[in-house]
């Protein structure tokens, strides 16, 4: 066998992180406003991307929510956390790395994307908040 081939046990474990898929993000807001939605369907939905419930397994068993026994098992740290954190971490990990790569597409520096994002979502907030204040008019 040559130096320079690989095997699939060598692959694997030079795999150290897998990267979130961004797509999941707003299907899984869809079964979040979905008052029908279960952790069933939550859980089958992160489930697709596995780097993305690695990452929540992780993140649930960590100390910031106060774990005395870890889990192995998906639904159960979805729903130890609650479905509102999920999504905040979704949208955390989905956003870590995309500004983790290079980003020749958006002809722009992780920066400057940065920035405009969080202007971004300044501005819808201080729209939201005009628009209810129309709205109760």
């Amino acid at each position: 066998m040559a130096e320079d081939t690989f095997t699939i046990v060598d692959l694997i474990n030079g795999v150290t992180r897998l990267p979130a898929a961004p797509r999941v993000l707003p299907k899984l807001q869809g079964l979040l406003r979905d008052p029908n939605s279960t952790l069933d369907d939550i859980t089958k939905l992160l489930k697709l991307d596995a780097g993305l419930a690695a990452q929540i397994l992780r993140l649930s068993n960590s100390a910031y929510y106060g774990v005395k026994t870890k889990f192995s098992v998906l639904d159960l740290a979805i729903n130890r956390i609650g479905f509102n954190e999920v999504f905040k971490l979704v949208g955390a990990i989905a956003t870590r790395d995309l500004l983790s790569g290079e980003l020749s597409f958006y002809n722009m520096n992780k920066s400057q994307l940065w920035r405009l994002s969080v202007a971004c979502a300044n501005y819808m907030s201080i729209l939201s908040v005009s628009v209810l204040i129309q709205l109760t008019r």
